[in-house]
Order: structure tokens, then sequence, then C-alpha cells
């Protein structure tokens, strides 16, 4: 329990701290935070459904919480889609890591360390990405390829983690290589 608490709270103070590094360059603070807050509300509302009703939806539930919370906050401020979109994804991988390292401590689960290491591959290949493209074609600022393409990357690694039937926090190998399959 305790575990959870401080995951969910680290991962909270490191994804505002992200996403508000990412946009405050295009958009004043208050603005960045107020999107924060209407996509912590809805990870809030995501997790209410997911512990009560579909446990092992968790993941799907509490990304589509904050995909309709940043919708709000997207149509209340005029902040732009992909922008913010890649700023949550981006900022989300820490916070995602400190869960699934929460479930392994807590469960005593080798796959949600497994996911957990995998999480921070991701986060250094999008590291990789952007010094790559930043330094040498000046790419990611202006096109989002690279939280894009890290996000990609996740679900496919969950496209495969379903098929081969890996038990890890909130998949449900019968129906998740679809959603994720989708996503890509």
């Amino acid at each position: 329990m305790l575990e959870s608490i401080l995951s969910t709270f680290a991962g909270a103070v490191i994804f505002l701290f992200i996403f508000w590094k990412r946009l405050k360059e295009d958009y004043a603070s208050e603005i960045v935070f107020s999107v924060s807050f209407y996509i912590f509300i809805g990870i809030f509302i995501g997790w209410l459904v997911s512990s009560n009703f579909l446990r092992e939806w968790f993941l799907w539930v509490n990304f589509v919480g904050a995909i309709v919370g940043l919708y709000f906050g997207i149509l209340r401020f005029r902040i732009k889609f992909f922008e913010s979109f890649e700023s949550l994804i981006i900022a989300g991988l820490p916070w995602l890591s400190f869960i699934f390292l929460a479930d392994s401590v807590g469960r005593s689960s080798l796959s949600s360390f497994i996911a957990f290491l995998s999480i921070l591959i991701f986060i250094l290949f999008f590291i990789t990405w952007t010094v790559i493209f930043v330094n040498l074609r000046g790419m990611c600022r202006k096109s989002r390829v690279c939280g894009l393409a890290t996000l990609a990357l996740i679900l496919l690694a969950r496209v495969v983690s379903s098929l081969m039937k890996v038990s890890v926090l909130s998949i449900v190998p019968k129906y998740d290589f679809v959603a994720s399959g989708v996503g890509v």
C-alpha cells in the first residue's frame, strides 16, 4: 500500500514537471498546469472506473481518462493536440514505470519488474531519438516524431506481450493485443 502511494505521488510530481517543461515555451504556466489538472481528473475518474468495474483494463481505462482530460484542456485553452499529446505520453512514462515498480515490489511480480525495465528502455529510446533528431536534423520539435514513435513501440511491445500471454499488470491477454494493435 505504501509503495503504491509513494509511486503515485512521485509519478504525479515528475509528470507535472516534464509536462510543464515540454510545453512551457509555447504556453503560459497557468495553462499548462490547468491542462494537467484536467488530465489528473481524467486519470482519477479512470482509476475509479477501473478499480470498481474493469480491473484488467486498468491501463487502458486510465489512458482513456487522461486523453479525455487532455481533450477538455485542449478545448478550453486552445492548445495544439499533437504537442500536448506527445507531452502527455512522455510525461506519463516515468509515472507508468513507477506503477509497475510498485506492483513488482508489492506483489513480488517478475513480469511487472520486466515491464518497469522495458519502460525505462523506452524512456532511453525517446531521449536517444530526441538527441539524434534535435542535434542532427532539428526534427522532433517540429514534427513530434520522437514521442509518437516511442508510443508506437510501447504499443507494439504490449501486442507482443499480450500474444505471448505474459501476465503483467493490466494486460488482458485475450483482447489487449487488439487494443494495442489498433493504437499502433
